[in-house]
């Protein structure tokens, strides 16, 4: 009777905040529309906010790099992130460089993969090419351009450090004696 109790109220508040959220993404619809400027399209929420969309044509790193989709939604909050740094870096349709690095300019593998342009080396981001841009011991330069909090915390967490392994396995097989070592440890009689 008790688990009636709980389940029902419990059903009722998840159809609800389904429903909010129906509502929510209902009147938030994002439509894209061609500035007609001969600019990179534009999509326009319908409480009138711009979101930037690079020209997929003037991406140097597509021309090898076929078919590689962003990261992230273009239209979430992320990649408008990505996006105006590229913008601001003067390179507005080739965003991969904010966290790869590189030379957009290069028009041969080598040359691509290599160093990074004047604009992140000189704001604490990529100073050469990451082909794995999340590496813990490049992504200061990288993911810490706008998650630097993250990235700061990542070399104190459990996952890291592995703070507790050996305690984990001692208490796994019974032995929780502190530095003692007198686990296992025989004691021989005379």
């Amino acid at each position: 009777m008790k688990n009636k109790k709980i389940i029902l109220p419990l059903i009722a508040v998840l159809i609800l905040a389904l429903l909010i959220f129906m509502f929510y993404f209902n009147n938030n619809k994002i439509e894209l529309t061609n500035t007609g400027k001969g600019k990179s399209p534009v999509a326009e929420k319908t409480d009138s906010a711009e979101l930037f969309f690079p020209d997929t044509k003037n991406n140097q790193c597509l021309v090898c790099h076929k078919g590689i989709e962003p990261i992230r939604d273009p239209k979430s909050e992320m990649m408008q992130e990505i996006y105006k740094v590229a913008l601001k870096a003067g390179y507005s349709d080739n965003e991969c460089i904010v966290c790869h690095g590189g030379n957009p300019n290069a028009k041969d593998k080598l040359s691509s993969h290599q160093g990074s342009i004047d604009y992140l080396i000189k704001n604490n981001g990529a100073t050469e090419f990451y082909p794995n841009p999340a590496s813990v011991w490049i992504n200061d330069k990288t993911c810490g351009l706008c998650h630097a909090e993250l990235v700061t915390t990542q070399f104190t967490s459990l996952m890291f450090t592995e703070a507790g392994k050996i305690q984990g396995t001692a208490w796994g097989f019974g032995g929780l004696q502190g530095y003692n070592h007198d686990v296992a440890t025989l004691q021989h009689r005379k």
